[in-house]
Order: C-alpha cells, then sequence, then structure tokens
C-alpha cells in the first residue's frame, strides 16, 4: 500500500515527516505490509528499489497483543532510511492499526530499560497522540497511548 493510499483509507493527516530533508519523494514510494493477527501486529515497509526478500525492507516495527494492549517489541530500519521519517510512520500505521483491532492502548516496550532512540520516538509521538510514561519505583517503566482519545478509522 502506498503513502498516500494509506492516509485516505485512515483519513491520518499529513504530519511533515520528511519537511526537514530532501527525502518526501523517496518516502511515497514505500510499499506497506500490514499483517494483524490475534498474536499482534507486524508492519513493513518495502523499499521500492529492492526485491521483496526478508531483509530487504527499508522498515518494520513489531508489536504483541496481551490482554487489551499491544507493545512493541521491535522496530529497525534500514540507514538508508534514517532521518526520513519512516519510523514515525511505522509507530502512526501501528497506533491506527492497534485502534482498528480493538484495542485499548499501545504501549513501548517494556523493562528495565528504554532506549535513548525509543525515547526520543516517543517525544516525538507525544506531540501528535495522548502519551503517558509509566513510572514505576521513580523510574520510567514504558510509554503508553490510550487508543480511546485517537481518531482511526478503516
Amino acid at each position: 500500500m502506498r503513502l498516500a493510499e494509506f492516509h485516505e483509507l485512515n483519513e491520518a493527516p499529513d504530519y511533515n515527516y520528511t519537511k526537514f530533508n530532501n527525502r518526501d519523494e523517496d518516502i511515497k514510494t514505500i510499499e506497506w505490509e500490514i499483517v494483524s493477527t490475534n498474536a499482534g501486529l507486524t508492519i513493513t515497509a518495502w523499499d521500492p528499489n529492492l526485491p521483496k526478500y526478508y531483509y530487504s525492507f527499508a522498515g518494520r516495527i513489531r508489536a504483541l497483543a496481551e490482554h487489551d494492549y499491544v507493545h512493541i517489541i521491535s522496530i529497525k530500519i534500514k540507514p538508508k532510511w534514517h532521518g526520513t521519517g519512516l519510523g514515525q510512520l511505522l509507530y502512526d500505521k501501528a497506533i491506527t492499526q492497534a485502534k482498528i483491532d480493538g484495542h485499548k492502548y499501545f504501549r513501548s516496550d517494556y523493562g528495565n530499560y528504554i532506549s535513548a532512540m525509543a525515547q526520543k520516538a516517543w517525544e516525538r509521538l507525544s506531540q501528535r497522540y495522548p502519551v503517558k510514561k509509566v513510572m514505576s519505583k521513580g523510574k520510567l517503566r514504558y510509554y503508553q497511548i490510550d487508543l480511546s482519545k485517537i481518531h482511526a478509522t478503516k
């Protein structure tokens, strides 16, 4: 699925992902694959200039479904696509799909350590979504978005 089709389908606004670089045209050529099951979801951004092999993706985000939430287990952006906004697009697509699938919350990975890159990504997400920091014993446990507070339609 192309970016324009995704935005049309989900009525998502254009967040100007690439306003600080010249990769707009590249990002618009990405082909999307969304696989959603009861166990979770995987969203893959395929680089249109490469054949579709397991490791030829531009970016991929994976989330597990548990109880009434999904939580990120991995996100990978190939170096060629760093700084293009692809990571934020992957998060947006995952958040929208989690809402469509009927989950109540979308969470970051959790544990004793959240990487600096993940923290930056969630700071950017907080500019568009109601992100809550969940703390435990004075330390950041995980980030969470209440999906009932966002608009997403299929």
